[in-house]
Formats: C-alpha cells, structure tokens, sequence
C-alpha cells in the first residue's frame, strides 16, 4: 500500500453554499465515476448504481439553484446516491474482525450516514463505525483556521489492492484546537468530486486505543468493504427493516413551498443551499429555511407541543422567535431496550414560526413517491439492536 500527501481539504458540509458551487463544477460524467475537471479526491474509482430503478421525483417548475449548470449536476450526481442503501454497506462481521469487538446496533443518523456500535468483550470500549457520503472539497490554507502559514496536510492519498483511497492525517498541532469528543480516523472512498464515501472509526469511551490503532481498524475495514463500496446496495433492492420511507426522497423538492412563494426571492437573492444528500437550504445565510430526513429518539418529542401534519401526529420545538418541527413517518426500532427507540423524521427549521409552512413542507415530502422496492436481492441488514 503507497500513500502521498495531499492538501488538507474543507469539509463543505460546515459551508452549504459552497457545497452547491463544488456541485456545479463537475462535469458531464456518469454519477459514481470520477470528474474530468479532477480536484483533490478524484481517483479512477467507479462505483454505480446499475440499472435499479430510481425513485421519480414529484416536478417543480425549477430548483432555483444559484448556477445555473448546478440543478442538472444535482439531479445526474446527488439524485443516484440518494438511491444507495447506506446501511447496507456495512458487513458487521468483517467491523467485528476490525476492532476485535461485538457488533450491538445498526442506526442510520442524518440519513446520509449509518452507524454500526460495537463493543469490546470486556465492555470498556465502544466504537462507532460510520459509513457516511459527504462533501470533500478544496484545498485551503492554515489563515482559514485563523492564523498564517503553508498548506498542511489532510490526506494521504493511497490505494488498497489497485483502488484509489486516502486516508485522513492528524489534525497539524500548529492549528487552533478545536473541541473533541473521543477520537476517530477515516478513509474517504472518492465518488465523484466532491463526493466521497467516508469510513470511520470512533470511540470516547474511558478506555480507548491510540488514534493510530483506530486508522488500523478503519483500513482492515474499507478494505473488506471495497466490492461493496464499488457496486453499491441500493434501496430498490434493499432488505434493511424497518424499511425507511425518506429514502430515495429529495429535500430540496420538499422546499417547494418555501421557494415558490411569492416574493420568496428565488433564482435572485435567494437559492436552494445542499448539506449533504438528506439536508437542503433556502435562504441567503445563517438562519434560512431548511429541511432534514434524520432519525430521532421518540423521548426527544416529551415535552414539545404536539401538531397535526395531515395525518401524521408531529410535534413542535417552539422558542422565543423560530420554531423547530418534527413529522415522525416509519415504524420506530429500538437500539437499547434501556432508551427509548428511534424513528425517521422530517426535520423543518424555517427560521422563524409558521405552522401552515411546515404543513406544506412535510405534505411535499410525503406526496413524493416512496422508493420502488424491485425485490430484496440485498444481504439483509436489520436496524435497531442486533441481539449478538
């Protein structure tokens, strides 16, 4: 295995607006093979969606992007990955290998990332081992962490048996700390730049291995999950239960009513900004409308005041001047039978108070067609605790 330096890139999932222009600048390749404008993280990896039917998309007269290029490079490069069944990807035997402990639960978070928990025997350590599709994007300098000085490494980029990787670097000590909560390494499997597929392992348990350890693990596990990253499972054939309906679902269609409003601002002052493939943004900056397909614990509801979505029974977060709402849409699992279980939600911040608006938005979300299911082909994979 051979690696080399590359610059430290940003993570554009902390600067929606650059994530759309990153977007834009792809060219006309197939989704899942590497850009011809090349950048940072493009690599000869070639990963597909097949032939598997895609889940169609309501139409709206136009998703005010701020390119004008960027609306066809979202729908060819975003809209078939959102076909990817992400916790399909994880082989809980091969993570058990990697980190020498049991596998507990699998929990899709935002639904871009799924988490599968395992425990050493003598339960001292925990590890989180996530598979993520997120933004990589262009290089930058260390002024951009708030002091002067030569671009510093991020990546090494490598490959595992002829397949193009890279493999995330310690953060260089002459940078501004930023907070931590335990310590991890990844691999980034490169899609199309400026997307990639992040492996990673995490721990903040009292007792954990050395980060280099960790970058161990991480590579025993990207490596056994290479032919998978490479023809990745997909929703049409998914065997995953509880199935989840946002799956395959676009939230920037779910903005519908947000952007076509009169006097919105579309396509003039304001655009759709994209977090990552389940988040998606309506404004011109911090605070602007945006909708999310996550997971929540139920317990996270006590509390808030219940609302009607249809016939969905939501719930309301309502502070001083915004509100946060929540439309719960599948069957809950239960990772623990000590916690309360968790459920796929609609997740929408308007920036400020508007109960009828987010009715619109889940009504947008939820007349979007569910995802065909072409017969479960794919390697069953169980949500919730796993009972190992």
């Amino acid at each position: 295995m051979h690696w080399i330096s590359r610059p430290y890139p940003r993570l554009a999932i902390a600067a929606a607006a650059l994530a759309v222009g990153t977007v834009a600048a792809c060219t006309s390749t197939v989704a899942g093979q590497p850009s011809a404008a090349g950048g940072a993280l493009s690599s000869g990896n070639a990963p597909t969606t097949g032939s598997a039917p895609q889940t169609p998309v309501k139409p709206v007269a136009k998703l005010p992007f701020k390119a004008a290029e960027t609306e066809a490079a979202y729908v060819r490069v975003m809209r078939p990955l959102q076909q990817w069944d992400l916790c399909a990807i994880h082989d809980v035997q091969a993570a058990e290998r990697a980190t020498a402990a049991k596998a507990r639960f699998v929990r899709p978070g935002a639904l871009n990332e799924c988490e599968l928990s395992v425990d050493t025997p003598d339960g001292k350590t925990s590890f989180s081992v996530n598979v993520e599709v997120s933004y990589e994007a262009t290089e930058h300098s260390a002024a951009e962490f708030g002091r002067p000085g030569p671009k510093a490494p991020r990546y090494q980029k490598g490959d595992i048996n002829g397949v193009v990787l890279y493999k995330e670097l310690p953060r260089p000590a002459h940078f501004p700390k930023l907070p931590e909560f335990g310590t991890s390494c990844h691999f980034l499997f490169p899609i199309e730049y400026p997307l990639g597929a992040k492996v990673e392992v995490h721990s903040a348990s009292n007792v954990m291995p050395s980060r280099d350890a960790m970058c161990g693990m991480a590579d025993t596990y990207i490596t056994a999950l290479l032919p998978t990253l490479q023809k990745p499972p997909l929703i049409a054939n998914s065997a995953t239960t509880p199935q989840i309906s946002l799956y395959g679902k676009d939230a920037c269609v779910s903005m519908e009513p947000v952007f076509s409003a009169p006097g919105s601002g579309a396509g003039t002052t304001k655009f759709l900004t994209i977090e990552h493939l389940y988040k998606c943004g309506f404004g011109d900056g911090y605070g602007s409308p945006a909708v999310e397909f996550t997971t929540e614990r139920t317990d996270m509801f006590e509390g808030k005041e219940p609302i009607q979505f249809g016939a969905i029974r939501g719930f309301v977060e309502r502070r001083s001047r915004e509100c946060n709402y929540f439309a719960p849409v599948d069957q809950p699992f239960s990772i623990d039978a000590k916690l309360a279980p968790f459920t796929a939600v609609i997740r929408f911040e308007p920036g400020n108070c508007d109960d009828e608006l987010a009715r619109k938005v889940v009504a947008a979300t939820v007349d979007q067609p569910v995802a065909p299911r072409g017969g479960t082909t794919g390697k069953p994979v169980k949500l919730g605790a796993l009972g190992r």
